[in-house]
């Protein structure tokens, strides 16, 4: 027989036991208590590319990650729909300090309960970050991005963990949180400037290969020019001649743009981009015509001229000068084309996932663009429900996320998912 006071401690025990068991139950799949289910690397980084030969359309086909592990979708390994979410106001200020009650999250219109909450100043969930590196062909660029990049190892936590990607589509740096690792590898990077640029290629790759069950905030940094959109298919009009002609990387892709809206949807990852150079989609035409021009004549004054041999060529300074002024009026319709249509390509991608697009014009506002990003991150609330419809059908869901009293708030995150399947 228990003393009133014994009763009263074994109470307080038993109550305390099954907080700490409900909060296992639930925070389980984030913080790994089972060991952490990481991706294959015994294949070649972007042998997942070649389901295209085969299954071009992922629509039809649906593959899924053969590297990565099995969840390619906005989910763990429970039926948790877990997302990321940043709230801004009318002026793009991230609004910081709101709690579980300040939100109300729906999935095809349903109201869902949360059953998990944090916010990214006070809750350190381990983040899983791929830099994507596409370091283009202008090297002063080249050199202060990758530089400023370095503020993201700066400012990984010591449970985060970073991967890095060129636009070879090699994986160059496997995930690591060796902060001095990561920074001598991208000050190698420099000396590729010259390099390929198939952006889309190594992040199809990394989407689909990078990523396993444990990575639970899944995080793509894709600094990207995007020029891989004209060899995607249907291929522009305007590089059939060069694919004709054999240049390397200039030929038709195996899988389309809508590939890789796809697998971006399907993706758990937020991707955040920098487009190194002007920013030309939303422009006047005149604004975009006085762009192209500096541009063009950025390009041929540091590396075209060179390039091109075309100092040789000319006999004196005002005819090299007339053959500028002849290349930048061949060419800025096709530039503003090319940025217009590349630039809109990459932003819907970017807001899709939930993501930001920057443009880097000034390589001094390289730095101040990458600690941006970071604030972002650090700033998303990490929300979690159990959908009340468990149907496993494998169709995509649609999911809202608002602040109570708010309506004049943005809350950026993904606003679908796809449902497990059978």
């Amino acid at each position: 027989m228990l003393s009133p006071r014994e009763n009263h401690n074994f109470s307080l025990t038993c109550k305390i036991f099954c907080l700490a068991v409900s909060c296992l139950l639930i925070f389980q799949p984030l913080f790994g208590q089972e060991p952490k289910k990481l991706p294959d690397r015994r294949r070649p980084f972007g042998e997942s590319l070649k389901r295209f030969e085969k299954k071009p359309d992922l629509k039809t086909a649906k593959p899924k990650p053969t590297l990565g592990g099995d969840d390619d979708i906005i989910r763990i390994e429970t039926n948790m729909v877990v997302t990321d979410a940043l709230v801004v106001n009318s002026k793009g200020n991230a609004i910081v300090g709101l709690g579980k009650e300040d939100f109300i999250i729906t999935e095809d219109g349903v109201v869902q309960e949360m059953e998990l909450f944090s916010d990214g100043v006070t809750a350190k969930i381990p983040r899983s970050i791929v830099f994507i590196v596409e370091v283009g062909v202008i090297p002063s660029m080249a050199d202060k991005s990758l530089q400023a990049a370095k503020t993201l190892v700066d400012r990984l936590d010591g449970n985060d963990r970073m991967a890095i990607v060129n636009t070879n589509t090699q994986l160059v740096q496997d995930f690591t949180s060796d902060k001095k690792l990561l920074k001598s590898t991208l000050e190698k990077l420099k000396s590729e400037a010259m390099g390929g640029r198939h952006n889309y290629s190594s992040l199809l790759a990394s989407l689909f290969e990078l990523f396993g069950a444990g990575d639970i905030r899944p995080i793509i940094v894709n600094q990207a020019y995007g020029d891989e959109l004209s060899q995607l298919k249907p291929m522009w009009e305007v590089n059939r001649a060069a694919c004709k002609r054999k240049i390397r990387g200039m030929c038709e892709r195996n899988y389309a743009f809508s590939d890789v809206v796809d697998a971006a949807e399907r993706s758990r990852a937020t991707i955040y981009t920098v487009v190194p150079g002007p920013q030309f989609v939303g422009l006047s035409k005149e604004q975009q015509i006085t762009r192209a021009h500096l541009y063009l004549n950025g390009y041929w004054d540091e590396i075209g001229n060179k390039y091109r041999n075309w100092d040789v060529i000319a006999q004196n300074a005002n005819q090299l000068e007339r053959k500028k002024q002849d290349y930048i009026r061949e060419w800025t319709d096709v530039e503003i084309f090319s940025h217009v249509e590349t630039q809109k390509a990459l932003i819907k991608i970017t807001g899709m996932s939930g993501g930001v697009t920057n443009f880097l014009e000034k390589p001094e506002d390289a730095e101040d663009i990458y600690g941006s990003i970071f604030r972002m991150i650090e700033n998303r609330y990490t929300i979690g429900y159990y959908p009340k419809n468990e149907t496993r059908d494998g169709k995509r869901r649609t999911v809202k996320i608002e602040v109570k009293g708010h309506p004049d708030y943005v809350v950026m995150g993904r606003k679908t998912y796809f449902a497990p399947e059978q």
